[in-house]
């Protein structure tokens, strides 16, 4: 018999710690309490959790919490189930949705691409730019590349809130 175990944290001198959600949202607002310039933030896409907490942060620090289509087209599913307790991005105050300009949206993309410009909630790269100050945008790989659109100004802050990969 064999048993084969993957660990990521398994060193006794790993120096990173374990936060609570509640430990991450008070660490981030007072990062961005201090720095009132532009707030980057990555973390797992489908972390439900986590898009909670920095949605509470951007509300408890003036800002709004920006999420992609693909994860607007993710909260806005989920929300039709009775059992799931998440934010609306079209509804929630405190967010908004990155809309970026293509030829050929995604399906999940269309139906945010038609609202730019008619929805308040609904916001693209100009939009980033301009406001750099009042958002917390989420930067992973598929954002990155419209950091050269947003061009954020110096001194910006980048918070990386990548747990542990687990299941849900």
């Amino acid at each position: 018999i064999a048993m084969i175990s993957e660990g990521t944290r398994v060193s006794d001198d790993d120096a990173r710690e374990n936060l609570s959600e509640k430990d991450v949202e008070e660490r981030a607002k007072k990062l961005l309490s201090k720095n009132k310039k532009f707030a980057m933030v990555s973390f797992y896409p489908k972390d439900v959790d986590r898009m909670r907490t920095f949605r509470d942060v951007a509300r408890a620090t003036g800002r709004k919490f920006v999420v992609s289509t693909k994860v607007a087209h993710l909260l806005r599913t989920l929300g039709g189930d009775p059992k799931i307790s998440v934010p609306d991005p079209m509804t929630d105050p405190s967010m908004l949705v990155y809309a970026r300009r293509m030829s050929r949206p995604f399906p999940y993309d269309k139906e945010y691409c038609d609202r730019l410009g008619k929805s308040d909630h609904v916001v693209d790269c100009d939009y980033v730019r301009k406001h750099q100050r009042d958002i917390i945008f989420p930067t992973d790989f598929p954002q990155l590349t419209e950091l050269v659109d947003i061009e954020p100004e110096p001194g910006s802050t980048f918070i990386r809130s990548k747990s542990e990969p687990f299941e849900e």
